[in-house]
């Protein structure tokens, strides 16, 4: 009797042990499966708005509005709510479009149109594509002419800029690099929109940092 009782015994921890086992697997079979299945989330998943660098936007000013594409180096703003003028803009540029802002800057209560653009090589130069509303009847182009490397302000200038309209001003961040090394230091470059032989421009009036 004894032997039978601890032949059952054993024949109870082995089953035991088989149930624990597939068990176990079963869990790291979900585990795994599961992990796969976020991954594949996550890859199919892309920023629509970066999907082969392409860009969309729309911003708003009060009653205009402002739909903005890029698309394979073109660049097209249709105007929406101008008293006279809502033909579409098309532009070429070369890089891409990383965003876009509007903002009042020259405080005439009309806005200015902000497409902040970067190269596509490894040093990213950035540059700005702007266009102000003109009395409330159409857009005109704004000048940038950006960074001359042969001043103060340019000095250690390599690229990997940074764009923000705030405050009435346009400001360039970047860091500061000497002998392509970077210095740890970043510069901020301000800029103030004036009108000049009846055109808007970009003006630099004040450097800091770096």
């Amino acid at each position: 009797m004894k032997i039978q009782t601890l032949f059952v015994n054993i024949i109870c921890v082995i089953a035991l042990g088989a149930c624990h086992l597939n068990k176990s697997d079963e869990q790291k079979t979900t585990k795994d499966s599961t992990f796969e299945k976020s991954r594949d989330t996550l890859v199919i998943k892309p920023s629509p708005r970066m999907v082969e660098g392409n860009f969309t936007k729309t911003l708003t000013w009060d009653e205009l509005k402002f739909d903005i594409e890029y698309n394979n180096g073109t660049i097209v703003i249709q105007p929406m709510g101008l008293k006279e003028n809502n033909n579409k803009l098309e532009r070429k540029i070369e890089g891409t479009i990383t965003d876009a802002q509007v903002e009042d800057l020259d405080s005439d209560g009309l806005p200015e149109i902000l497409l902040y653009l970067s190269s596509t090589d490894e040093n990213q130069y950035g540059t700005v594509v702007a266009y102000s509303v003109n009395h409330g009847k159409s857009m005109d182009t704004v000048s940038f002419t950006g960074i001359n490397r042969n001043t103060r302000a340019g000095n250690g200038y390599i690229g990997h800029d940074k764009f923000y309209a705030g405050d009435g001003e346009l400001i360039q961040s970047f860091p500061v690099y000497n002998d392509e090394k970077t210095t740890g230091s970043t510069r901020q470059l301000h800029y103030k929109l004036v009108k000049e032989r009846g055109s808007k421009l970009f003006k630099l009036i004040k450097s800091n940092g770096g």
